[in-house]
């Protein structure tokens, strides 16, 4: 696809990019510089690197303690289970909104919407307060499904049906 825009439009999305390719690229660059910065630093204040043998000891004790093919295989098993839910959920939701008429069908379409509106930070914690609450953390089971595949999977379905 070929682009139209004029050089000023230009300016300000290569701009923008890289504005957010920092805002992406900052905890990157925290986790690293709290990574190989000393102990004792105050992590808010803390720039860039201060100890590569400090970090290099956090590494190390890091692989020694933790059995990485376990952790690596149960990180693996529970997003191919969450992936596939939420494929499954998702599909079913919207072969619902899209080929029945039921009561209150646009209500709960806007909550579906509303919710994929909000911001991931601000009900993380009560999401994880309620999965706490019937037993469910720690556990496969307790990943659930997103609101966020159904719209999209309901306009495949207006496409290709």
């Amino acid at each position: 696809m070929k682009s139209h825009a004029k050089l000023p439009e230009k300016i300000v999305l290569v701009f923008m990019a890289s504005v957010w390719g920092v805002v992406c690229l900052f905890p990157v660059r925290h986790v690293f510089s709290a990574t190989f910065s000393t102990d004792s630093s105050n992590m808010t204040r803390t720039i860039f690197p201060n100890s590569i043998g400090n970090g290099l000891l956090k590494l190390k004790t890091a692989l020694s303690t933790v059995n990485m093919a376990k952790a690596t295989f149960e990180t693996l098993g529970y997003t191919l289970l969450a992936i596939v839910g939420m494929l499954l959920i998702c599909s079913l939701a919207s072969y619902e909104f899209t080929f029945f008429n039921f009561p209150f069908k646009k209500v709960l379409f806007g909550l579906v919407m509303g919710s994929m509106m909000l911001p991931f930070v601000l009900y993380v914690i009560p999401l994880y307060r309620f999965v706490y609450s019937i037993n469910l953390a720690d556990t496969l089971w307790g990943g659930g499904a997103s609101a966020d595949g159904v719209p999209a999977v309901g306009l495949y379905y207006d496409a290709v049906l």
